[in-house]
């Protein structure tokens, strides 16, 4: 090479070191970084830093908040009443564990959850009320105002259910069941809680009025069923003179609420419903002489308590646990679908066998799945396997009545 190339050559890398030079300074004595092209100005966590490299698998991605279960469907909700937590509570429960539901429950009591349906308030998907008289009226309000349209098909077995039955009983104690079993096991039955509460008929060794009570029919079912067999009493006293419908407002009957209640305590456990009032008789079985309850509660009570008899009215009525599909127009496919497969579940015999053991009697017996062995071994306390029972009145019927009691006894 001449020497005019050799300088040429020698410029050149003299120029590119010290322009390395001054950009090695220019970033604090530090090696730059070179963001490539289509990079995004994303870099990879170097080797050795503390930064976690996430390890999300490809195809799937991390969300906030709870995942719902794999397999769970739509979410559908079901309402009931918050005194069916136990049985029914637990079959959701399980239903959304081993089926991958996705059903939640809803605590709304009867009355207030037929008006809010009605109204538009709430959208269920399928919903247990306390008797299956309110999904009938619900249908039938629905129906008027929707030019036609149910929202209830009780004869579609894949949309309306009954699974448990329990009838409402007299609870007592052993000493004085001796003496009330003939007056308040037959026909006569409430005319002799009249009798009783006027002091015409006396227990033997009492040294106060008689006292019987049941649970405020405004604001719980066991009330709402026995005020039905006061009104069924009533009118079969009139001869057939009135329909239960023209009897539920009627003076006559008002009249009839008087006497049969004369002594009747409206305190706090009545006013606060079925459970209120069964722990009240178990806390102090002095209280009352005599109360209405459901056979299951008494017999779960009688398990615990030997001194505890029951007597059954001759007729009773029976409390069913029913559950229904909502026929709405927000219920999806899906939710059908779903509901549909609850339903189902629900009449299992696992789960029809988790309602005996909370002591109803299920409306699908079998030598696996009965109450009758337990009913067999507390006959001592009364409890009978057979009974004899009348239709529940119809919801106008006992929603009038109940107005009626309100007035005449409930604000006395």
């Amino acid at each position: 090479m001449k020497p005019i190339g050799r300088l040429i050559l020698f410029l050149l890398v003299a120029g590119l070191a010290f322009g390395g030079w001054q950009l090695y300074q220019k970033n604090g004595g530090k090696t730059p970084t070179i963001v490539l092209p289509g990079g995004g100005g994303a870099t990879k966590a170097p080797i050795g830093s503390n930064t976690p490299i996430p390890d999300t698998p490809k195809g799937e991605e991390t969300t906030g908040g709870n995942l719902e279960p794999k397999g769970s469907g739509a979410s559908l909700t079901l309402i009931t009443s918050a005194t069916k937590k136990g049985w029914l509570e637990a079959q959701v429960e399980q239903f959304n564990a081993e089926k991958g539901g996705n059903v939640r429950i809803e605590y709304i009591e009867t009355r207030d959850a037929l008006q809010a349906i009605l109204n538009g308030k709430q959208k269920p998907t399928l919903w247990s009320p306390s008797a299956p008289l309110w999904a009938t009226r619900l249908s039938e309000k629905w129906a008027e105002d929707h030019g036609g349209t149910a929202l209830v098909n009780d004869s579609d077995p894949n949309a309306y259910r009954v699974y448990l039955r329990t009838p409402i009983v007299f609870v007592t104690t052993k000493q004085k069941a001796g003496f009330l079993r003939p007056l308040l096991s037959g026909p006569r039955a409430w005319e002799n809680l009249a009798d009783l509460s006027a002091g015409k008929k006396k227990l033997p060794g009492a040294t106060r009025p008689f006292v019987w009570a049941h649970a405020d029919p405004i604001k719980a079912n066991s009330g709402f069923l026995t005020l039905g067999l006061l009104l069924d009493a009533y009118v079969q006293s009139t001869n057939g003179a009135v329909t239960t419908e023209q009897a539920a407002s009627s003076g006559g009957f008002a009249a009839y609420l008087r006497k049969v209640e004369a002594t009747m305590p409206l305190d706090a456990p009545v006013r606060e419903g079925s459970s209120a009032l069964m722990k009240a008789f178990i806390a102090d079985p002095n209280r009352y002489d005599v109360i209405t309850a459901y056979e299951s509660a008494a017999l779960e009570a009688a398990v615990k308590d030997p001194d505890l008899a029951v007597l059954y009215p001759s007729p009773t009525v029976v409390s069913e646990q029913a559950v229904v599909l909502i026929s709405g127009d927000w219920v999806t496919p899906d939710q059908k679908d779903q509901a549909a497969e609850l339903l189902t579940f629900l009449g299992g015999e696992d789960s029809l066998r988790d309602g005996v053991n909370t002591h109803f009697r299920p409306t699908r017996q079998s030598a696996s799945v009965s109450l009758s062995p337990e009913i067999a071994r507390r006959r001592a306390q009364g409890f009978q396997q057979t009974f004899t029972s009348v239709e529940v009145p119809s919801y106008e019927a006992l929603n009038t009545s109940a107005a009626l009691w309100n007035k005449v006894i409930g604000k006395r």
